[in-house]
């Protein structure tokens, strides 16, 4: 915990401690009225003593913790997701539904276009998707963050170190602005893994479209179907995930140490299940190249050194053999970057207060 500078800067990590678990409609008020509150109990409290800083350790003692107090002017009890996470919750719940959707649409429509003999099929598969969806977003989300509700110990005691009665000390620092987590990042990367997870589970058009010539649109899928199918737990164990780390990053909202050894202990659980996956080779298209030279996309030249047959198949067997170390070389270099973001916000945490 950063040293505290003087009794101004106590008052005000506690009002933020309290406010930052309120709607953002309620915060203005309630800050300038636990300002007051704040000041007139020091003020009543004050009367020929000297030690102002004994004296706001004792007015802030006596409000008590901060997520307690914030869940009295909520007038909360308890729930399977209460009013502290519950606007995360609902931004978090409306930004996979809706892209979800947006994805199964777009994934109907591509198969519409490639398939036009059995539109009525792609019609009824379209709507049973729609509702698969719609109920898996609702239960993941809603399991994702009753989970965070339940172990958070009513959210507000995240990250204390100590047990027993609360004290100010353990007031954290104000986050400047560059450690705080923003919304808008977390919902663009669920919206790209939303989109993935629907346009591969649910449309199994995760590879490559051909227009060779005049003849019709040619599909190949990167995955041997048969395969991946046998995998759809361990991919909703993946879109499961990677929320439940997009959320945790909302529900703590700044960039600190425990939080970038959360998202790497997600990634860590995330990666294991890339090795079950990619490990065995069989999930991979065995076909792919045969179907890319039948369809004329690619032609082979046995009297030259080299074809475009030859430099494609290369370059699809360095993507089989080290599409695990891509993976890991990708999350390696995220979580140096949290870790850094992380150390970086202590640091100007630390040179304000000494300012």
């Amino acid at each position: 915990m950063a040293a505290v500078k003087n009794d101004a800067e106590l008052i005000d990590r506690y009002v933020y401690a309290v406010t930052s678990r309120l709607p953002a409609g309620q915060r203005a008020d309630i800050e300038r009225e636990l300002h007051g509150l704040i000041e007139d109990m020091r003020e009543e409290r004050s009367q020929g003593r000297e030690d102002h800083a004994t004296l706001t350790v004792e007015v802030l003692t006596e409000l008590g913790h901060p997520g307690k107090l914030a869940a009295q002017y909520r007038e909360t009890k308890r729930y399977l997701i209460g009013p502290e996470l519950f606007d995360r919750y609902w931004v978090v719940l409306k930004v996979v539904g809706i892209l979800s959707l947006i994805g199964v649409t777009i994934a109907f429509g591509i198969q519409l276009i490639l398939d036009q003999s059995s539109t009525e099929q792609l019609i009824v598969n379209f709507i049973g998707s729609l509702f698969e969806v719609g109920v898996y977003t609702v239960a993941w989300v809603t399991i994702v963050f009753a989970i965070m509700e339940y172990t958070g110990v009513k959210a507000a005691d995240i990250g204390r170190k100590k047990k027993g009665a609360w004290h100010p000390s353990e007031l954290p620092s104000i986050p400047d602005n560059g450690a705080r987590i923003r919304i808008s990042g977390s919902i663009v990367s669920m919206m790209f893994y939303i989109f993935f997870f629907v346009i591969f589970v649910y449309s199994n058009l995760f590879g490559v479209f051909l227009h060779v010539g005049s003849s019709a649109y040619t599909y190949i899928p990167f995955w041997n179907q048969d395969i991946v199918h046998q995998f759809f737990p361990f991919f909703y164990g993946l879109l499961a995930l990677f929320i439940l780390r997009e959320a945790i990053k909302l529900f703590i909202g700044q960039w600190t140490t425990k939080l970038a050894l959360y998202t790497l202990a997600a990634d860590a659980a995330i990666f294991i299940i890339y090795v079950f996956l990619l490990a065995d080779q069989s999930i991979w298209n065995p076909s792919f190249m045969n179907d890319l030279l039948a369809s004329g996309a690619v032609t082979r030249n046995v009297t030259a050194s080299t074809d475009s047959y030859t430099t494609v198949s290369r370059i699809w067997d360095i993507i089989q053999e080290r599409a695990l170390l891509i993976i890991a070389l990708v999350m390696v270099i995220e979580n140096a970057s949290n870790f850094y973001r992380a150390t970086k916000s202590h640091v100007s945490t630390k040179e304000r207060v000494a300012g």
